[in-house]
Order: C-alpha cells, then sequence, then structure tokens
C-alpha cells in the first residue's frame, strides 16, 4: 500500500483529502504546512506528498518544501503534487506550464477546491499504479 502525506495549513482540508486518499486504497498521513515538515519526510518517506502553497505566515512555503525535498538526495526523487488557491488570492496564473526543475520542482499543478475525480488518476500514474 503507497502512503501519502498531506501537508495543508488547513487541518480540516488535510483530513478531508486524507479520508478520500484511504477509501481509494492509500495510507495517508496528514502534516502542518510549516518547513520543519521536510524532517518529517526525511525521517519517515512517504510514497507520495500532496503540498499546498501558502500558509498565513508565508505565502511561499510550499514551494520552498518542494525545493528543499529536492535538495535531499535520499527524497530527491521523491513525487509532489502542488494543491492550492493561490491564483484565487493572487493574480499570478500558476499552471503546470510553470513546473520546472529549479523553481518549481513538482509533477502536477491543481487548483483548489480540487476535485477527486481528476486528482485520483494523477496519483495512481506518478506511482506507476
Amino acid at each position: 500500500m503507497s502512503k501519502i502525506l498531506v501537508v495543508d495549513d488547513d487541518q480540516r482540508q488535510a483530513d478531508n483529502l486524507a479520508s478520500i486518499l484511504k477509501q481509494d486504497g492509500y495510507e495517508a498521513e496528514t502534516a502542518y504546512l510549516e518547513e520543519a515538515v521536510v524532517d518529517t519526510v526525511v525521517a519517515n518517506p512517504p510514497n507520495l506528498v500532496v503540498l499546498d502553497v501558502m500558509a498565513p505566515e508565508d505565502p511561499s512555503v510550499g514551494f520552498t518544501i518542494a525545493r528543499k525535498i529536492r535538495s535531499i538526495e535520499s527524497i530527491s526523487t521523491l513525487p509532489i503534487i502542488m494543491l492550492t488557491s493561490v491564483n484565487q488570492t493572487f493574480p499570478l496564473d500558476f499552471s503546470d506550464k510553470d513546473i520546472d526543475g529549479d523553481w518549481m520542482p513538482i509533477q502536477a499543478f491543481f487548483e483548489k477546491p480540487i476535485n477527486p475525480a481528476e486528482l485520483l488518476p494523477k496519483i495512481k500514474e506518478l506511482l506507476g499504479a
């Protein structure tokens, strides 16, 4: 069973997504959106991370976390899916076209609220299922 870590500043949203993932057969855990979550990922690596972008204290912390994950050899290839409402908060128009190895080193980008029918196939694809 693949383990997925859901990282968000909104515990209710993280719990809801974890519940959906569990119903689909995944082991799902949640963590608070802060840079220290990288230590959790290193200590107990999941098979995939679903990562929010913005926390009230830092509107770009998700990007920072993704870059830190990529910089640590033991977890550098970990698939990351970014879920965010950043485009609703700031008129920046982030999308999959912004994915690159340095600035936004993730595998997929989804706007909140997420439709599980769109997210789950991408998770399966990234996990090779």
